[in-house]
């Protein structure tokens, strides 16, 4: 063995039982199992407070315990989050203007495979440097 390396590459076995091993650990998706399992009482939550069922305990002055409907505001995110998770979050269009307010046009796909060819033969791809035909052009 060589100064200051104590062990010989390849199996060892001092070191046989430590390392992963099969079937150890939490499943990589375990995350999402746990969630699916709870989705129809999240759902049937969501559903009772976008339809402003009683969902809410409020205590009143006099110790009474009265059922409220949840406000409007929280109603209105709930109806969003199940139309979200059933249809998909509405697209959102994006304009592209140019710095002077002209609308912005991508190159046709011709044209930009004429760039990438003069690119392509002014850099030498072993060198990564200007070839010397690059440079009497």
């Amino acid at each position: 063995m060589a100064a200051g390396k104590p062990f010989k590459k390849g199996h060892d076995e001092r070191r046989a039982k430590g390392g992963k091993r099969e079937g150890a650990g939490r499943p990589s998706d375990w995350l999402r199992q746990a969630c699916q399992k709870h989705t129809d009482n999240i759902l049937g939550f969501l559903h009772q407070v976008a339809l402003g069922q009683d969902v809410e305990q409020v205590i009143t002055e006099d110790g009474e315990t009265v059922r409220v409907p949840a406000p409007v505001k929280e109603r209105i995110k709930a109806s969003e989050a199940i139309l979200d998770r059933g249809y998909g979050k509405a697209s959102q269009p994006v304009e592209l203007n140019n710095a002077d307010g002209t609308e912005f046009s991508i190159l046709p796909t011709r044209a930009l495979g004429e760039i990438l060819d003069v690119l392509r033969r002014r850099v030498d791809p072993k060198a990564g440097k200007p070839s010397r035909v690059a440079e009497r052009e």
